[in-house]
């Protein structure tokens, strides 16, 4: 076509056109990508009030859940053996 190109050269279209989809397409990614950069810089604002473990906190907290989930593991463990058994004896 030899009209002009509506991209980089600041052409307005007259008011009477319709709107193309592709234009309202590119309105909604551009909505959310602000959406997204105003999450992300509202979730930096929230993570800074967070409070903090130290490092000490933090490695004595890990200690409990890592013995805790040992212990755990070895009751469900004990329990399966124990089913295990018991319908072994009632099965013959």
């Amino acid at each position: 076509s030899t009209g002009l190109q509506n991209r980089g050269l600041g052409v307005r279209l007259p008011s009477h056109l319709p709107i193309l989809k592709k234009e309202i397409k590119m309105g909604k990614i551009n909505q959310g990508i602000s959406s997204l950069k105003t999450f992300i810089a509202e979730v930096k604002v929230e993570l800074v009030k967070c409070a903090w473990p130290t490092r000490k906190e933090l490695l004595g907290q890990s200690v409990v859940v890592i013995v805790a989930v040992i212990i755990l593991g070895a009751f469900v463990g004990l329990c399966d053996a124990v089913n295990v058994n018991l319908l072994g004896l009632i099965i013959r």
